[in-house]
């Protein structure tokens, strides 16, 4: 299955093509409500993880319209809850709104410190590479 980039969000559709075709076979598949605060991000579920890829996949609603997209204030929201949260390093995330059929998918890095001997995470700068729908 691909997964067509062209067509309105669909969550049964992009879990489908993760677990079937995308992620490695260590992907665990789950939906569970994630809660948070956020003026950008309306809802959010976590779809799954990979330890192979050390990922966690997420989707959020948003509250924004397509002709306001602050990629980079989705991306800062999205790696303070990964911190949060306890995420993975890397997060795969849609974001999509009821208020467009436009939707993004992007791929959400984390960097690593070694402080006094211990590994440490850093979200303040996360990386992101992004693919957006343009229905």
């Amino acid at each position: 299955m691909n997964l067509d980039l062209t067509k309105v969000y669909n969550r049964e559709d992009f879990t489908k093509f993760i677990y079937d075709d995308f992620l490695p076979d260590d992907f665990r598949p789950s939906e569970e409500p994630i809660y948070f605060d956020s003026k950008k991000l309306v809802e959010g579920w976590k779809l799954g993880n990979s330890d192979e890829l050390d990922l966690t996949v997420y989707e959020f609603r948003t509250n924004l319209t397509n002709n306001r997209d602050p990629r980079v204030t989705l991306t800062r929201e999205v790696a303070k809850i990964m911190k949060e949260q306890d995420s993975n390093s890397n997060a795969l995330v849609v974001f999509y709104s009821d208020e467009s059929k436009q939707w993004r998918l992007s791929l959400i890095t984390t960097d690593f410190v070694r402080e006094n001997g211990k590994i440490k995470r850093l979200y303040s700068n996360p990386r992101r590479v992004s693919f957006y729908s343009w229905i």
